[in-house]
């Protein structure tokens, strides 16, 4: 039997306390696709961290683009 993933998504800024949750225990089905098509903004500093709650294996794919406005 194939359980649900569930995984947490949230960007740290200046500080761990400071985080903003984007995904909280969101469940990914086993052998099931999970797509977060949301933009986000990440700036000097931000962490954007992805986090597993309970046991297991999941490969993640993401894409970005660098921009440096100077």
């Amino acid at each position: 039997m194939l359980y649900d993933e569930l995984v947490k998504m949230y960007v740290e800024c200046a500080s761990p306390t400071d985080a903003i949750f984007l995904l909280n225990e969101q469940p990914v089905p086993g052998k099931g696709t999970f797509t977060y098509s949301e933009k986000i903004v990440l700036v000097g500093g931000d962490h954007l961290v992805l986090q597993m709650v309970t046991d297991g294996i999941i490969d993640v794919h993401y894409s970005y683009i660098d921009q440096d406005w100077s």
